[in-house]
């Protein structure tokens, strides 16, 4: 685990502003001195932890995050014990939701002891924000991370930030709730981004949210995008139902979020005479009319808070990490009330019984981890989970491939290496006879060969480099070495590789391009910077020594 530097903040807030936020926190009102800062670069993987003073950020305009909503979260608590002691819920939980969402967004991966190191170093630094325990008041914390590469094409970014921040908050709901059913709106569907955390899918919401509170509700509750029957979750929770039969039903995952204390509290509904059961529930609507549009509304003040209202069986210590048996969690009920314009909720059930099957055991988290990236993984395996490029890069490196083209091209070159097979490369695309890229350009665009710096190309360039873009010797000799497997993103990598180290004449610009071939032919696997390397060792040598070996 990487050690965190910390730099204090020189504006600390005194005690009794301190005191007077906790006695009042609200929801987002207030936020802790310091904040947690991890950055991950491609091939270079997460970088520098650090503690930082709370301060703005100066963001790239054309950052992935504002334009392609590249962005995940995760949301839990501190709370301080009669003892004062401090806990955190189950925030292995939420480590391991964040894996799964970083993987559905197709994120940078941030191992899950990073994430908890980071959790602890700011709950740690920061135990005088978290409140006492009366009236439901807690230290929310909000790890979070964003695609931070000023980048303008469609693809995964290269470039990620992950932070933790925190607000002292009180009771997110002081009156019962009341839901509303949309017929206009959907959330969630299979195969979308319902199973992950992340912004766009709050940002969804909120049209259906005012939708409610002009009929006198405070959440939505949600059903299914095809029929709109099936009871699915609530805006800021999950729901559950308890029947006659003392079953605990809640709708079965697949297009959900699935909850931290949705989990638990399946866990521990045996130990109260409840047995747990997952499946579809349907929602019936009432004939009462409903209250005229602007009655009064009672909102929540943030974003929702993921943490339990009932105790939970195992919590961790911030000053020691251990697990330790809390006092029994209350008999669970319908987390909200409906009102009378909002629909009356039943477990599903047909001619034939329940349709879909019951669970008698809670339902598992989304995997945490994928396999290793090892040589014994089947062409099979490999090709069922996704990688980050910089991660097929470097795996088909240790297996002496070729790492040039686009990235699909490189996993079916792993794959079939895996699989002991040899891979037919695609014939080399050519490009016809004075035919030059045109159009959109993106970093996955292939270089044909006989390909040249075509204005379109020249000002794909200055757009991710600016206008300093020089079609200098090393990139001339790039470019006459394409052979329709490479990308303009590769040209990319080699431009920004060789600023400041390529030739300064005539004469030596033919001389690093024969040596670029030369050494290409020697290192078919090698990267840019293995072969800058080798040309500044070639050329610290004295003339007469050069080509040897």
């Amino acid at each position: 685990m990487p050690e965190f530097t910390l730099t204090r903040t020189t504006h600390p807030t005194s005690d009794a502003a301190r005191q007077a936020a906790l006695a009042d926190p609200g929801f987002g009102r207030y936020y802790v001195d310091h904040m947690v800062v991890i950055d991950y670069v491609e091939r270079d993987g997460w970088q520098d932890p650090r503690v930082l003073p709370m301060s703005q950020w100066q963001l790239h305009p054309a950052a992935a995050v504002l334009h392609y909503g590249q962005e995940i979260f995760e949301g839990l608590k501190a709370y301080r014990r009669a003892d004062d002691s401090i806990w955190l819920f189950r925030p292995d939980r939420n480590a391991a939701r964040f894996v799964a969402s970083a993987q559905r967004m197709g994120m940078a991966v941030l191992p899950e002891e990073l994430f908890l190191g980071g959790v602890d170093e700011l709950v740690r630094l920061e135990q005088s924000w978290v409140p006492n325990a009366e009236n439901e008041q807690s230290l929310y914390i909000r790890p979070f991370m964003i695609a931070s590469e000023p980048y303008l094409g469609v693809r995964e970014a290269s470039n990620y930030r992950f932070a933790v921040i925190a607000t002292p908050a009180g009771p997110y709901y002081s009156d019962p709730v009341k839901l509303w059913i949309t017929p206009n709106y959907t959330r969630a569907a299979p195969g979308g981004t319902g199973t992950a955390k992340c912004g766009g899918n709050y940002a969804a919401s909120l049209v259906a949210t005012q939708e409610a509170y002009a009929n006198g509700c405070q959440q939505v509750l949600w059903t299914d995008g095809a029929e709109h029957k099936w009871v699915e979750e609530c805006g800021t929770m999950n729901i559950m139902f308890v029947t006659a039969d003392n079953e605990l039903l809640t709708p079965s995952l697949g297009s959900i979020l699935a909850g931290v204390t949705r989990e638990s509290i399946l866990a521990l509904a045996a130990d109260h005479g409840l047995t747990p059961s997952s499946a579809p529930s349907r929602s019936t609507r009432s004939s009462t009319a409903s209250p005229p549009a602007g009655s009064p509304r009672s909102s929540p003040a943030a974003p929702p808070p993921s943490s339990p209202r009932s105790r939970a069986s195992t919590r961790r210590s911030v000053a020691s990490r251990s697990s330790a048996t809390a006092s029994p969690a209350r008999r669970p009920r319908p987390s909200a009330s409906t009102s009378s314009t909002s629909s009356t909720a039943a477990p599903r059930t047909s001619s034939a019984g329940r349709a879909g099957s019951s669970e008698r055991t809670p339902p598992a988290m989304p995997p945490s981890r994928r396999p290793e990236l090892t040589r014994q993984l089947s062409g099979a395996e490999f090709l069922r989970w996704y990688w980050l490029k910089d991660e097929v890069v470097g795996f088909a490196r240790d297996l002496g491939l070729r790492t040039s083209g686009p990235k699909d091209l490189v996993v079916r070159r792993v794959a079939a290496a895996l699989d002991g097979v040899a891979y037919v490369e695609p014939a080399p695309a050519r490009s016809p006879s004075g035919a030059q890229l045109a159009g959109d350009l993106s970093r996955d665009t292939v270089i044909l060969a006989g390909q040249r710096c075509s204005q379109a190309v020249r000002a794909w360039f200055v757009t991710q480099v600016g206008g300093g873009f020089a079609f200098d010797a090393p990139m001339r000799a790039f470019f006459a070495a394409a052979d329709g497997t490479t990308t303009l993103g590769d040209a990319l990598s080699h431009y920004r590789a060789t600023r400041g180290s390529g030739p300064d004449d005539i004469d030596t610009q033919f001389e690093f391009n024969r040596f670029t071939r030369t050494w290409h032919e020697r290192h078919p696997g090698g990267d840019r910077a293995a072969l800058l390397a080798a040309w500044r060792d070639y050329r610290a040598r004295p003339v007469d020594e050069r080509g040897r070996g």
